[in-house]
Parts: structure tokens; sequence; C-alpha cells
């Protein structure tokens, strides 16, 4: 990875922030107006909002960048007088007060100064006094809370009701999953009534994309078709992340197979990212949505014609474009990636399997294995009887090479083909040899 232009962009820091100006000058010109406001913006983490903040606070990042300087007002462009904190939430234990947290987190930043007298265990109350310190020297606070579901979840409605003049002393932008209401409604209403400005976190533009796909490849530019890595976008969607981790890997592949062709790389390349890379993500948003809303994108990914929306529950795909996981493109509803539809897909086909579908429902055999199931299915099949070893199966298979991690994805393919198998065919089984590999045998032939 250390020769690998799109890991090395994505490690950036401050990080490299393409696409994002709008938001960028929106957010900073409302954390400077003389009433600032307060935002919350909500999207899966993968999405973008830890890069968002991130930049936003960086001493290197959007306040010295054109398109931060021009919203700032200029008295807010000398040096300290508009500070911003990031505070990752992933990092606070609700062993000890919130306010206690962030007030450790100050004093060892500096930037407020200190505390000169005994606050006598009242952290809240010196943080105010730095905050109201900071103001009468006509500066402007603003904290960024990034996994703030983390902390939001673990405080009391005492606390965040003395956490209140927070909300008046500073501006705060936190970064969730979920709303703040939907997350722990008393306490964000305790704390913030309803002066947050909620965002949400769009795809790039088509153009954006590409960009950033040239700006991370620029150093290798003579070297590299970036043709082919415009050509990635539909299977990625443009999420920075998702752009730059599909890219990452295609590079890899590139380098490490320059005599498979085309087709078959990109296969390869697909049923990587599907099962290793996005697959984490990919069963977070499953698992973070509602029934309903799983139910919904099921019959959008089964909807042949997109465009007639009479027979999707709209409501719960405007809920998941919300969320980033639906988008609006060509007057039709989509999903923000092919790579996520196929994930949609299996587990749609896995709902399928767990209800038994009977075998006369005309469903074709050939069609109920998806292409990375059918494949190892046919090379265990032309070797009846013969146990085959793991890293053969692996290198014949998929071309991955034999590890723990490409073992157990190995076995979650195997178990499902075997309860693809049961439905086919009672003659068919996988034998598992423990430590060796697997046999295929079909009782049928054998007593023949």
């Amino acid at each position: 990875m250390n020769n690998n232009p799109f890991h090395q962009f994505m490690i950036q820091d401050p990080p490299n922030l393409i696409g994002r100006d709008f938001l960028v000058r929106q957010i900073l010109g409302g954390i400077t107006e003389s009433q600032p406001v307060s935002y919350q913006v909500v999207s899966f983490r993968t999405m973008g909002s830890t890069a968002l903040l991130k930049y936003l606070s960086h001493p290197s990042g959007a306040i010295t960048r054109q398109e931060g300087i021009s919203r700032i007002p200029r008295h807010f462009r000398q040096p300290n007088h508009l500070i911003l904190f990031y505070l990752d939430c992933n990092f606070y234990y609700q062993q000890e007060p919130f306010s206690a947290w962030m007030l450790e987190k100050i004093l060892a930043d500096g930037r407020l100064g200190s505390i000169e007298k005994e606050i006598g265990g009242n952290e809240l109350f010196a943080i105010n006094h730095l905050l109201i310190q900071a103001v009468n020297q006509q500066k402007r606070i603003v904290f960024l809370f990034d996994h703030f579901e983390n902390a939001l979840r673990n405080i009391p409605q005492s606390e965040a009701t003395e956490l209140r003049p927070l909300v008046d002393l500073s501006a705060i932008i936190t970064a969730t999953e979920k709303t703040l209401v939907e997350i722990k409604e008393d306490a964000a209403s305790s704390w913030f009534g309803g002066q947050m400005v909620p965002i949400n976190l769009d795809p790039l533009s088509n153009g954006d994309a590409r960009i950033l796909l040239k700006a991370a490849l620029d150093p290798n530019r003579e070297r590299e078709p970036i043709a082919e890595y415009y050509q990635l976008l539909p299977e990625t969607g443009r999420y920075p992340y998702y752009i730059l981790k599909g890219a990452s890997q295609w590079y890899e592949l590139r380098k490490r197979y320059p005599n498979l062709e085309q087709a078959e790389l990109k296969e390869l390349w697909a049923s990587r990212l599907l099962t290793k890379d996005f697959y984490s993500e990919f069963f977070r948003f499953w698992t973070h949505i509602k029934p309903t809303q799983q139910e919904s994108l099921i019959q959008l990914s089964k909807s042949r014609d997109k465009h007639n929306v009479s027979s999707l529950n709209r409501q719960s795909l405007d809920s998941l474009m919300d969320m980033g996981l639906v988008i609006w493109e060509r007057d039709s509803y989509q999903f923000f990636s092919r790579l996520w539809e196929r994930f949609v897909e299996l587990k749609a086909e896995e709902a399928n399997i767990e209800n038994e579908i009977p075998e006369n429902t005309g469903r074709e055999a050939g069609k109920l294995f998806t292409s990375r199931e059918e494949a190892l299915l046919i090379y265990l099949q032309k070797h009846p009887g013969e146990i085959r070893l793991y890293k053969d199966i692996l290198n014949a298979v998929w071309h991955e090479e034999d590890t723990d991690d490409n073992r157990h994805l190995l076995r979650q393919i195997i178990m499902r083909v075997r309860r693809k198998l049961k439905l086919r065919s009672s003659q068919e089984v996988i034998v598992t040899h423990r430590q060796k590999g697997y046999e295929y045998r079909n009782k049928f032939h054998e007593t023949e």
C-alpha cells in the first residue's frame, strides 16, 4: 500500500476535501454569524462526516483555504479568534461526566488558557468561565463532536440541561449516524432545543468524483490509465471513501495480475470489495435500518422500471435518501452504488433461502447461486470425491491467498452453497475435512 496513490490520498491530514466547497462555506458562514449557528451532520461514518469535521478544524484545513476564508468575517481571521475544537466521542467513557471529559480536552489543548483558581469539581462552571472569557475577547469557539451518539446515549437529562449554556456561548457541530432526537430525545431537547440545523452529505457530482480520482492519481498520471478508474464510479458510488477505496483495490489488483483479462479482473475486484472491503460497512447499513426500509430496498432492487414509483414505498425511500443509501438521479430512485445494490440482492436471496423456497417455484437452478458461489461449486464438481485444499480452492476460484480472512470468507460461502444445494437436490453434499479443505460428493453417482 506504500506506493498506492489512492491509499496515500485517503490518509492525508488534513483531508483533501474535494467537492464540498458549498457545504464548507455554509458552515463557516453560519458559525461566524453574530448569533452563531450550530449544525448536526447526519450520515453513516464512511460517507464523509469525519473528513468534513477534521477539515474544518485542522489548522491547515478549511480556515486557511480560499473556499473557507471567503466566508469568514475579517475579524475572525486574526490568529486564535476562531477556535475550533475537534473532539472524537469514541474516546469518551461514561464513567465520568461529559463536562469533565470536555474540560480535560480543552485544558490539554491550551488555546483557551487555563483555570487559575480551584474549581471544586465543578467542570461545567470552569468551561462556562473559559467560554465567557473568550466571548469577552471577541473570540468564537466551535466544538466539533465526532461520533457524538457515543456520548449522547450516556448523558443523563440532568447533565444535558446543565450543558445548555454551551449553545449560547459557542457554536456546536455534531456528527452522528442518526438525528439527535432519534438517538436520545430527552437529552437532545434539554441540551440543544431546536437550535441544530441538520446537514446531510450527498454523493459527489460525477465531475467532482473524477476530479478526486485525478487528484489522487496525479503523481502517477503518466503510468496509469485514468479512464479505467472513471469506469469504476457506477460500481463504487460517488462518496469519497468508496471512490478511493475502490480505486485503491483496482490499483493493487492491476499490479498483482497484469495478465488477467479486463472482465475477469473486474469480477475479481467487485467480489473482493463486496465480500471484504465494503462488506462490514454494507452490513452496518443493513442492520441499522428498519425492517420496512430493508423491504423497500429489496423492492427497489427487484423493480425493473425505477421510474415507476407508484409500486414503491416513497416515504421509506425518502428516509433512505436522507441517510445517503438511496439517491435520486435520472428522475428515479437509485442505489448509491451498484455494489450496494448487489449486497441488497444477496440479502434478499438469503431471506428467500431462509424461508425455504420450494423447488416448484420455477426458479432456475443456475439462478439460485451468485457468480461467486457458482464458480466455487463448479470447481468442486470438477473434482468429485477429491479433497481440495483451502489454498488450491482460493487460488483456482478467486486468485486469493490462503489467509485467515480468506478462509473465513470461504467458510461463509460454503455454508450458503450447502443451504442452496439442499433446495436443489438431496444428493449433492460438500464435506468438510478439518484443517485440510472440502470434498464434493454426489450420492446419486456413488450408488450407480
